[in-house]
């Protein structure tokens, strides 16, 4: 990891969502335990569900369902129905207690006087749209990309999209996120990583271009 991002005309700034702008995880895990509750499981503590993120909505399902693997028969089975519970538990209630991480708006309005700001995230469109509208920042983005869109990120599909759809080519990119799959997608197209201490994830950091303890850092790295 370097000490300063390389000196280029950055022009696109691309943020992950959970654990990067917002701290979610009061939400996913109340939906997570509804969906363990339906198959007569105990319920978990939100820290517990929170280091299964990051993998998309099925990814965590399954993390969240070792149970389920003693019995490799009702495996899929299981999974699907928690699946299904889930997805329609969360629908209904992905922003009731998310809130930013403190300093992202103020940030991410300075920010906006001198970049594009985008979005890629491995949540569902619908639900990505309804938490930035509820938290008043979905106005700041030029797009917005969620995981049903296109291939789970460290898939490329998705940043690719956003940066041609935006007109600005890989040395003019920075993607931020707290997850080593924000990290590996950046890796993948060439664009320069920023990785979010303060976030879910706990993988890869070493490997970003740089990394922030909190958001507002963002300003200083950026000198802007």
């Amino acid at each position: 990891m370097t000490t300063e991002l390389a000196s280029t005309d950055v022009k696109l700034l691309i943020f992950d969502l959970d654990g990067t702008l917002i701290d979610s995880s009061s939400d996913i895990a109340n939906s997570v335990n509804v969906a363990r509750k339906s198959l007569g499981l105990e319920l978990w503590p939100t820290d517990q569900i929170k280091s299964h993120l990051g993998d998309g909505a099925r990814r965590l399902v399954e993390r969240c369902l070792p149970e389920s693997n003693q019995q490799p028969d009702n495996l899929d089975l299981s999974v699907e129905k928690a699946l299904q519970v889930f997805k329609t538990h969360y629908t209904d209630h992905c922003a009731i207690q998310t809130k930013l991480y403190n300093g992202v708006e103020s940030t991410l309005q300075k920010l906006k006087l001198n970049y594009q700001l985008a979005v890629l995230t491995n949540k569902g469109k619908a639900n990505t749209v309804t938490i930035l509208e509820a938290l008043k920042v979905d106005s700041l983005f030029k797009l917005v990309v969620g995981g049903d869109e296109f291939c789970l990120k460290p898939c490329t599909d998705g940043i690719k999209h956003i940066m041609q759809a935006l007109s600005v080519d890989a040395s003019s990119t920075v993607m931020i996120g707290d997850h080593h799959t924000d990290l590996e997608v950046g890796r993948r197209v060439g664009v320069q990583t920023i990785f979010c201490e303060f976030g879910f994830g706990n993988q890869g950091h070493e490997n970003a271009t740089f990394s922030i303890q909190n958001f507002a850092q963002l300003l200083d790295l950026l000198h802007k």
